[in-house]
């Protein structure tokens, strides 16, 4: 074991695999060692090799690292008690996590950080600076158990598309949307399991574009981001008009007031997030809890009203509607891949993730498949019905009280997701601007509140038209969910083929991921015409990048 004296200048040999033997001369101001920036690919084990070093009483068995090399930088990961994260500067600047040198602290201590310099050529040197005033980067108590990781979960995936959705997918496949839902509910295990490790092994906000990035290249990610964001703009007029429509059905409301409270849902997304006000983690606990509260009172309310005769004829449009009930109902199971910032926190991901996603999996499957089974049990769907399905449930159990407080409690169920997808949606147009993969003008701020505010001028000026088609009649609220959803399948198809690369390391990492990556195709099968939209939005990603030269056209 060996230990740093701060006072003493001495010098360490360091065996790093598959390289020389090197020499480390530590001093009381740092620590300087040559770096064979040839062996890229074992960056890693010296990374390894030089904490072991610099602490001396751990073993390098406790780190599982990897490395990337993207163009002039070198990125460095771990897993295990070491987390290292990347600084994007261009000068090769690098900023780690580590321990305060010389002192071993708790296993949920996370490090603090030092900084590595160094370039590629083979006879490059680095130059380690440790800082003597540490402080922890999260608090020692920072840890979530299996409990609050299932929780967690739910709360990221259950969202205001079941109340939409058991309505419009009970009139597409009539009985046998049930079995879309099943199916769905299993076909998303694997899925979720993906999205799982990926954000555990390779935490990051970015979320699915960025693991696209890690496992191919940056325009591929950036392609993937811009699926994700222009699916995200066209879920808030979605979520805001489900919102609108049960407060209507709840009041008896006519329509074009439907679309004045969906204007003003929006518009309250829009102006919070221009002045910089976020939703709490109380509040979208309260969302979660609400939505859940609906739900149970509608599935045990409604269940002297089941009528078994409603389950016949059971498929009466053909295998082809139950495939396409699936591609809408992948909309339900969104937000896997939303844990990635939080991911850090967890006590034990290599136990917890696993049987945490096996077990959220199961409780959101059941109550979505229960809420698919009573709105089919009582037929409250067709006609004006489908849309606004579970306020007719409702009604049948509890009259016309019951659902004027549901259609209350849906508004603050839908305005919250509003908020917090307005929010996400303008602040990735700020990010791909400010990285160059999308127009300047997007990465605006307000000279005031330093929001993003071009970003939020883009959502408002595309809500506004999605609002205008739909007054129209010129597109249905099932086509507004089939559009975006389409790119949303396409963005964790990205997903799960970065998994194939990124989680080799991991047993039966691989495997989840080639599966889910089999089933998302499968999926994309059945979308239909929609296929234009993914095309459309490709187009324009080509068009830009190779105006901007970021892609050359020979």
């Amino acid at each position: 074991m060996v230990r740093e004296n701060a006072n003493a200048e001495k010098t360490i040999p360091i065996q790093i695999p598959d390289a020389p033997m090197l020499s480390a001369k530590t001093e009381r101001r740092g620590t300087t060692i040559p770096i064979p920036m040839r062996e890229i690919k074992k960056a890693s084990e010296m990374i390894k090799s030089i904490f072991l070093f610099s602490r001396g009483f751990f073993p390098a068995d406790l780190f599982n690292g990897y490395t990337c090399w993207h163009g002039k930088k070198i990125e460095v990961r771990t897993t295990g008690i070491f987390r290292i994260q990347q600084n994007d500067a261009v000068d090769k600047n690098q900023s780690f996590q580590t321990l305060k040198p010389g002192q071993a602290p708790p296993l949920e201590v996370f490090p603090s950080s030092i900084t590595m310099q160094g370039t590629r050529s083979e006879s490059g040197s680095g130059r380690i600076i440790r800082k003597n005033t540490m402080k922890p980067s999260l608090p020692a108590t920072a840890s979530m158990g299996l409990s609050q990781i299932i929780a967690l979960y739910i709360g990221s995936v259950l969202g205001s598309g079941i109340l939409l959705l058991p309505g419009i997918t009970a009139e597409l496949a009539g009985p046998a949307s049930l079995l879309a839902w099943v199916l769905m509910s299993l076909l998303a295990v694997p899925l979720a399991l993906t999205m799982g490790l990926l954000s555990v092994y390779h935490p990051h906000a970015g979320g699915v574009s960025h693991f696209v990035s890690r496992a191919f290249h940056p325009l591929a990610g950036s392609l993937v981001g811009w699926f994700f964001l222009l699916s995200a703009i066209m879920a808030i007029p979605i979520i805001a008009l489900t919102g609108a429509g049960y407060a209507c059905a709840a009041f008896g409301l006519p329509e074009f007031v439907r679309l004045i409270i969906t204007a003003c849902i929006i518009s309250i997304g829009i102006g919070l997030n221009y002045t910089g006000m976020k939703i709490t983690g109380q509040v979208q606990l309260a969302v979660v809890c609400a939505t859940l509260l609906i739900l149970f009172i509608a599935i045990i309310g409604s269940v002297p009203s089941i009528d078994p005769a409603h389950f016949t004829p059971f498929m009466p449009f053909g295998w082809m509607s139950v495939g396409y009930a699936v591609t809408l109902i992948f909309w339900c199971f969104l937000g896997w891949e939303a844990i990635s910032h939080v991911s850090e926190e967890f006590e034990n991901p290599g136990r917890d993730v696993v049987t945490a996603t096996l077990i959220s999996s199961a409780i959101i499957g059941i109550i979505y498949c229960a809420t698919a089974f009573v709105v089919i049990g009582t037929h409250s769907y067709g006609d004006s019905l489908s849309a606004t399905s579970l306020i007719h449930v409702i009604s049948l159990a509890y009259g016309k009280s019951g659902m004027i407080i549901a259609g209350c409690i849906t508004l603050f169920i839908t305005t919250a997701p509003v908020i917090a997808y307005t929010s996400a949606a303008a602040r990735l147009a700020y990010s791909l601007s400010r990285d160059g993969y999308a127009p300047r003008v997007l990465s605006h701020l307000s000279t005031r509140y330093r929001t993003p505010a071009g970003g939020l001028i883009f959502l408002a000026v595309c809500c506004s038209i999605q609002l205008l088609l739909f007054s129209l009649s010129f597109i249905s609220l099932q086509d507004l969910v089939a559009i975006p959803n389409t790119t949303f399948i396409l963005t964790y198809l990205g997903g799960c083929a970065a998994g194939t690369v990124l989680l080799h390391t991991h047993p039966g990492g691989v495997v989840v991921s080639a599966i889910s990556l089999l089933v998302t195709i499968g999926i994309f099968c059945f979308v239909g015409w929609v296929f234009f939209w993914p095309l459309l939005i490709a187009g324009a990603w080509f068009f830009y990048m190779a105006t901007t030269r970021k892609i050359r056209v020979c």
